[in-house]
């Protein structure tokens, strides 16, 4: 089946079982996100904004395909992208904003490509574990309070990646 611009909100779940897409899913408020094996997300915006303690989140799991993720928290707002064994995360996006914090986290056997990391007045991070793997990251922080990371474990691996300051 197929799913577009759906809106989940808080403790709203959203699952792309095998040979479904969901296209344009907006993540707010603590909502979530699976990509089972045969799923397929694209262009998911995970934002959530003033909320303490809530977490946006996509999981991408074995044999399931998320690309051009955008995690967009604001103001004391968490978003994550976790991209588990055997699950695949191209063109993500890492862009919070104004205090909030956003991570892509790359668990063992997890493949990301194409990852913009870009931290203005917020905190963004790529977090590749041992046995995941990231290539072409791009890593910027901007602006006064701005953090970029791309954090490597012993067992991790990085190819092309940029980082830099403005």
């Amino acid at each position: 089946g197929t799913a577009s611009a759906t809106m989940v909100s808080s403790g709203g779940l959203v699952i792309v079982f095998s040979g479904s897409t969901a296209s344009g899913t907006t993540l707010s408020g603590g909502g979530s996100q699976y990509i089972s094996a045969g799923g397929v997300a694209i262009g998911t915006t995970v934002n959530i904004y003033n909320m303490p303690g809530a977490i946006a989140e996509e999981i991408i799991f074995s044999g399931g395909v998320a690309s051009d993720t955008a995690l967009d928290p604001a103001y004391r707002g968490s978003a994550c992208q976790i991209v588990s064994a055997g699950g695949s995360a191209s063109d993500t996006t890492v862009n919070p904003t104004g205090g909030g914090s956003a991570s892509q986290i790359i668990s063992a056997g997890g493949v990301a490509s194409g990852t913009t990391i870009y931290g203005a007045g917020a905190t963004a991070e790529q977090i590749i574990v041992s046995g995941g793997v990231a290539s072409d990251t791009t890593v910027t922080a901007a602006g006064p309070g701005g953090q970029a990371w791309q954090i490597i474990s012993s067992g991790g691996s990085a190819t092309d990646t940029t980082v830099s300051t403005v």
